[in-house]
């Protein structure tokens, strides 16, 4: 069954699995300004399959399209220091080492930290690929949806990547570290991943924070074989690199948290049981990320998500989407667009900032403490447009 996204409209419940291209059935289960890469090849380090052809998403979320590029390393910076009031500050530093909470947060929106009625609204984070501001931005072609979110919501003008190639992104954006700003290595369950690099993150991430403080969340993963996979089997769209919560330790040994890294497959049934958590983390796969698919593709992808999101009662009551890209690749600067009723006709935010300052928005928003680079005055601040 093919489904192309970019031909739908908002819906919602259970005419939501449509818009997505799912079924309930199969559901369950460096620094800014580093030196983009050079190489030119892929970031995927553990996959036993490459794309096949086609364009079209199917049932199971995988789809086809051309070669992508991802590239090289660039060295870290350091970072330290306590929380600090909200600043735009300039996008520079990145955080490295363990990744410890680096203070308070300025507290969340009110009501329960379980994220039931009355408690902090919804966040929804979906993370793109390989593509700088410039490349997708202006671009009405091949992005013609994206650009009309920006004309439409709010668009960070002055945001960048931190570092390079995908995998320290992610982590950044979850921990507040680039740690050791790894390669695009597997984690190091991935017993069988021959002469790949291997790379585990001990200590604090938004994972532990968001599970201790009693916010319901989980991250979709698309391709992701079975809820908290570690069984060594990548396929041939999904990539490890483009999920971070199984990197963590503290997220692969308590099974409380990893049992919500869930196939994408899964966002369907919820959306369609009004069952969506406080937090959503969503990588598209391989094809719907930009990394391998074309532009047009991950346009579609997004369009179908969202305006299904938007007719979910989670986006009435408040949910915030943002829409990112891990990193540029001839270019810093990134795309950062926050979807909301709250942000409808908002315009430009010229404020500076970094994945840091996004990881401390969604912090602050619910009540957690700013890990590591998140308590940087300079990495910014995205919390003014998650209110």
């Amino acid at each position: 069954m093919n489904v192309r996204f970019g031909s739908l409209a908002p819906v919602s419940g259970a005419f939501a699995l449509l818009a997505l291209g799912l079924d309930v059935a199969s559901g369950c289960g460096g620094g800014a300004g580093a030196p983009a890469p050079s190489d030119g090849g892929s970031d995927r380090s553990a996959s036993n399959g490459s794309s096949t052809s086609g364009g079209a998403s199917d049932i199971s979320g995988s789809s086809s399209g051309s070669s992508g590029s991802s590239g090289g390393s660039a060295s870290s910076t350091s970072s330290g220091g306590s929380a600090s009031s909200t600043s735009s500050g300039s996008s520079g530093g990145s955080a490295t080492g363990s990744g410890s909470s680096g203070g308070s947060g300025s507290g969340g929106d009110g009501g329960g930290a379980d994220g039931s009625a009355g408690g902090p609204h919804g966040i929804m984070i979906i993370l793109m690929e390989n593509h700088g501001y410039h490349d997708i931005i202006g671009d009405t072609t091949d992005a013609p949806y994206t650009n009309s979110l920006v004309a439409d919501y709010a668009s960070a003008t002055a945001w960048t990547d931190v570092s390079h190639p995908s995998l320290p992104n992610y982590l950044a954006l979850t921990s507040g570290s680039i740690f050791s700003n790894p390669q695009d290595c597997v984690p190091t369950w991935a017993t069988s991943a021959g002469g790949n690099c291997t790379f585990h993150a001990p200590g604090p991430n938004l994972a532990d924070q968001l599970t201790a403080a009693r916010v319901p969340w989980k991250a979709y993963m698309e391709d992701l074989p079975s809820a908290c996979d570690v069984g060594d089997t990548f396929p041939a769209n999904y990539d490890v690199n483009h999920d971070p919560f199984v990197y963590y330790d503290n997220v692969v040994n308590t099974p409380a948290e990893c049992s919500d890294v869930v196939p994408y497959t899964q966002l369907a049934t919820d959306l369609a049981t009004n069952a969506l958590p406080r937090f959503i983390w969503v990588s598209p796969n391989l094809i719907h990320d930009t990394h391998d698919g074309t532009i047009a593709q991950g346009d579609a992808f997004l369009k179908g998500l969202i305006q299904s999101v938007q007719g979910s009662m989670w986006y009435a009551q408040g949910g915030s989407i943002i829409v990112t890209y891990d990193e540029g690749e001839t270019e810093e600067q990134i795309v950062n667009i926050v979807v909301s009723k709250a942000t409808a006709g908002h315009g430009p935010f010229a404020a500076s900032g970094n994945h840091y300052g996004t990881l401390r928005g969604i912090e602050e928003v619910f009540g957690l403490s700013l890990l590591g680079g998140a308590s940087l005055a300079s990495s910014g601040d995205l919390k003014p447009l998650l209110q």
